[in-house]
């Protein structure tokens, strides 16, 4: 394949869901194989959502992303640049501009989708109505606000909470909310990239289900 651009999206075919599910592989050492769990996983997803694949530019060379993404069956697929957040607002922007057909967007990093036991959560008609964010956010101890506070980089400033949830559910609404973050506020996350949904939504002050998908 030529030289992959990051920040770009390399599209693969047309979408036909009305969720896509954001697939993050930072975390994920493709140079071996995927564990089964997570290997299954993406099947069961793709047999009712769209698939959207985020590499970290870490990825190992050898990994073909695009025949990657084939065998997965991916919709597209993303190279992350300056950070992770901003390369999901990228990919939020191209569901909502090119694709134009997702309702419900599924956020995960591939490392915890092994910890996802009830995928059809996800395609219930309950989950596909909900307009608010579900997912659970827990606010980080004095520990970690002393570690954020005491580095001279700018980074970190709102990474106040995190979400141990395997999958973050968001409806269009709020990602569009996303969609008009400022660059600064975003380039703030740039060592935070779990961190940036949950610390978002807590600090616009959105409404959300504070629940774990799975529980609902």
């Amino acid at each position: 394949m030529k030289t992959v651009n990051t920040d770009e999206m390399y599209l693969i075919k047309q979408p036909k869901y009305v969720s896509v599910s954001i697939i993050n592989f930072e975390g994920i050492d493709t140079r071996h194989p995927l564990p089964d769990d997570i290997h299954e996983m993406l099947d069961v997803l793709e047999g009712f959502s769209d698939l959207v694949f985020i590499f970290p530019k870490t990825t190992s060379t050898r990994l073909n992303k695009d025949k990657f993404s084939k065998l997965y069956k991916a919709c597209a697929w993303i190279v992350v640049g300056d950070n992770s957040p901003k390369t999901l607002i990228r990919v939020f922007d191209y569901a909502r501009e090119v694709f134009e057909s997702h309702v419900q967007f599924n956020i995960s990093f591939a490392d915890n989708l092994g910890n996802f036991k009830t995928p059809n959560k996800l395609k219930d008609l309950k989950t596909l109505q909900l307009q608010n964010p579900v997912l659970d956010i827990c606010r980080y101890n004095s520990n970690v606000f002393f570690e954020i506070y005491n580095t001279p980089e700018e980074s970190g400033a709102y990474a106040a909470y995190y979400t141990n949830s395997p999958i973050i559910r968001l409806g269009v609404q709020t990602v569009d909310i996303f969609r008009k973050l400022s660059p600064e506020f975003i380039d703030s996350f740039a060592n935070f990239s779990r961190e940036f949904i949950p610390s978002t939504i807590k600090w616009l002050g959105l409404e959300y289900i504070e629940k774990d998908i799975q529980e609902l």
